[in-house]
Order: structure tokens, then C-alpha cells, then sequence
């Protein structure tokens, strides 16, 4: 199920790049988290039918377990964070349009390491040798891709000549 997620949001990435050059970032923000919306609600459907047993809960309590309702605390939280979201998607959606893939894609992944930071921080979780590894492998591809040579780096743009959902092209430098 990871590798489906993560596979729908580097397509999502990828047509951004290609498709999305004249959209608004916000617009493309909004469009991706609603999709996310749409399959969060499929899966809780196929939970909901396969009606999993109180032995299966202890095996995944976050996504099995007893809810409790939410407090109005929680919902305005819950609302900033979605707003938040939004709008590091939108910026996310608007490098994707700006500049170089290969770039962009290896400083999107920087939020894996931010990820062990704040759980070290907060949460006094100690990063294992695969986590450390895996931000090694990031840290290394975002000094590569910052020294990549300056040709590869065109931003690409729509053609004048077709219209806006048509074939797009490199800038002449």
C-alpha cells in the first residue's frame, strides 16, 4: 500500500512538471489533496466492508483501534495543519513548474530527513541505520543535483504555438 502512495505522488509530480506548466500552483495543490481525500475514502470504505475483528486491532491500533471524538482544540489544529499542507503543496506544485525535475524531486525528499529531525526533537525517537543511511542518500543526491551542469537545467514551458495542454519544449538557454 506504501509503494501505491508513493508511486500516485511522484505521477502526481511528474504531470505536474509536464501538465500542469500553466495551472495555478494553489489549484494544483488543491486537486492533489482532494484525489488523497478521494482514496483515504476508498480505503476506509474496504475497511468499513471487511469489518476487521477486535484480535486484528492490537496489530495496527492507529488505523484499527477505539477513536475518540475530537475537541474543538483538534479541529481547529486539525484545520491549520490542512491549510498548512495546502500551501507547502502549492510551493511544492509551483518549484515543479519553475525549475528542474531532478532537482526539485531530491529537495522534495528533504522532508524525510526533517522527519527523524522533529521525531528526535519532539518525540525522543532515535533514528535507526537505515533512516540515517537513507539521509546520508538524500543530503548526497541534493549536492549532486546542485552540481549538475547548467545546460540540463532549462526550465520547459508551453509552446506559443500550440495550446495550453500541448507539447511542451525546452528554453533555448
Amino acid at each position: 500500500m506504501l509503494g501505491i502512495m508513493r508511486s500516485s505522488y511522484a505521477l502526481a509530480m511528474i504531470i505536474t512538471r509536464s501538465r500542469g506548466i500553466g495551472e495555478k500552483p494553489l489549484l494544483l495543490s488543491l486537486v492533489l489533496k482532494a484525489s488523497f481525500l478521494l482514496a483515504g475514502l476508498v480505503a476506509t470504505g474496504a475497511i468499513a466492508i471487511r469489518a476487521p475483528g477486535p484480535r486484528e486491532a492490537p496489530a495496527d491500533p492507529f488505523l484499527l483501534g477505539h477513536w475518540a471524538p475530537m475537541g474543538a482544540r483538534e479541529w481547529v489544529l486539525l484545520a491549520l495543519m490542512a491549510l498548512l499542507v495546502v500551501a507547502v503543496s502549492a510551493g511544492v506544485a509551483k518549484a515543479y513548474q519553475s525549475g528542474p525535475a531532478a532537482i526539485i524531486a531530491t529537495f522534495d525528499y528533504a522532508y524525510l530527513v526533517f522527519a527523524a529531525l522533529w521525531g528526535f526533537v519532539f518525540f525522543a525517537e532515535r533514528p535507526d541505520i537505515a533512516t540515517v543511511i537513507g539521509m546520508i542518500l538524500i543530503a548526497g543526491a541534493g549536492v549532486l543535483a546542485m552540481r549538475q551542469s547548467g545546460s540540463a537545467r532549462r526550465p520547459i514551458t508551453a509552446d506559443a504555438d500550440h495550446s495550453r495542454r500541448g507539447p511542451l519544449r525546452s528554453h533555448p538557454g
